[in-house]
């Protein structure tokens, strides 16, 4: 009875701990929220957990162990093996499912692993669980001719990022699209690239060295911002340090920003537009006429990886507000829906070019900006390792099998 009471006091801090990260978010909310939600006292919580890291680690772990229950090693197999598009999206609904249940989960380990290295290495972790099965496709691949360019790991971890944060974002209410929807075009993203049908090796040119673009910021608020931002992140970022590191006072600071949202704001709207050229060339964020270049694909990749690195501080300050923060959530969406608009009209044209039929041609342009935005910004966090070029030549690869897939060939 003992063990049996035990049992049920964990299972309800463990439950509070998951509706308290969802309503506050990880770095809003103590131990307090947690205990009062379950009812019990802060001494109760230490029998149990020592902080909360702590709870916040169980609660990955029992995430972890319900994918193991639902994707058991031969299930997960058969899975990456299946040839038949219908078929393959069926299992994947049931695993987006639990992933869409357990996104508080995700939401809090990536809202606190910027600002803790523990939190760090957990996310680390999970990312490299989540990865491991499509390397190990990759490779199976490779010894039978086909994905000859690619690096099996680094394409496996966009596929991890495919499956994971399309869903973070649409319970953070970033993105409005059905599960369903959702699901269906998460998996043909997944099942064109495992199944990318030319035994070809895809040759594309090395450009050489990246050339870092270091940040020329138009005054010296911004590079203290980033400074700020750097160290303490979106929550514990203050005003008043921003304009000190400057060497102003704050009333300098609030001439040209209303807060550090206003600079969140004014920063990332200015980043995006960069990405949008009033005349787009060959060198267009993505062109119809040239999905089908590796090396256009490459050079775009290496170009918006600069830019990110640029304004990287400040992004990762962007993405830890938007979860709790509702002027910078409804600004996410915003830039979501304004830059989705600029290439939703050349992915129908990929589409119809390929005789893709059945799929939204703007929730494949929102998944792919979920792809590849948070593909940078966890390489340039170190979570994803390899040199620059090797990582952007990947996500090109990447991007190539999808926009080139013939499903009847």
């Amino acid at each position: 009875m003992r063990l049996e009471a035990a049992d049920f006091t964990e299972k309800r801090l463990l439950d509070a701990a998951l509706a308290a990260f969802n309503q506050n978010g990880f770095i809003r909310t103590n131990v307090e929220d947690i205990t009062g939600r379950a009812g019990v006292g802060r001494s109760t919580f230490y029998l149990y957990f020592q902080n909360k890291n702590d709870i916040l680690s169980h609660l990955v772990q029992d995430t972890l162990h319900k994918i193991d229950l639902l994707w058991e090693e031969k299930a997960l197999n058969r899975w990456l093996n299946i040839k038949d598009l219908e078929k393959f999206e069926a299992p994947l609904v049931d695993y987006t499912n639990l992933l869409e249940e357990s996104s508080g989960v995700f939401r809090a380990l990536v809202e606190g692993m910027y600002q803790d290295k523990q939190l760090l290495a957990l996310f680390k972790n999970l990312f490299s669980i989540t990865a491991a099965p499509f390397a190990k496709k990759i490779e199976n691949s490779q010894r039978k001719g086909f994905h000859k360019l690619s690096n099996p790991l680094l394409i496996a971890q966009l596929m991890a990022i495919t499956i994971i944060f399309p869903f973070l974002l649409k319970v953070s209410g970033v993105i409005s699209f059905s599960s369903e929807s959702l699901a269906k075009t998460i998996a043909y993203i997944l099942f064109s690239v495992l199944n990318h049908n030319d035994k070809r090796t895809v040759s594309f040119k090395n450009t050489g060295a990246f050339n870092k673009v270091y940040d020329k910021t138009r005054h010296s608020l911004i590079l203290a911002a980033q400074e700020e931002f750097d160290v303490y992140g979106y929550f514990d970022a203050k005003v008043g340090r921003i304009a000190k590191r400057a060497g102003y006072n704050r009333s300098t600071f609030y001439r040209y920003f209303k807060d550090k949202e206003d600079l969140i704001q004014q920063m990332t709207g200015e980043m995006f537009s960069s990405l949008i050229p009033s005349n787009p060339g060959p060198d267009a964020i993505l062109s119809s006429k040239n999905s089908d270049d590796l090396d256009s694909l490459v050079r775009v990749n290496l170009s918006v990886l600069a830019l990110f690195q640029k304004y990287f501080p400040i992004q990762r300050a962007f993405i830890q507000g938007a979860f709790t923060s509702e002027r910078l959530k409804s600004h996410y969406k915003s830039l979501m829906d304004g830059f989705g608009q600029v290439i939703q009209v050349e992915i129908s044209d990929i589409l119809k070019k390929n005789k893709i039929t059945g799929y939204d041609a703007l929730v494949v342009t929102q998944i792919l900006q979920v792809i590849t935005s948070f593909s940078y910004m966890l390489y340039l966090e170190g979570i994803i390792q390899s040199s620059e070029y090797e990582f952007t030549a990947n996500l090109g690869i990447f991007l190539y099998y999808f926009f080139n897939f013939n499903p009847l060939l």
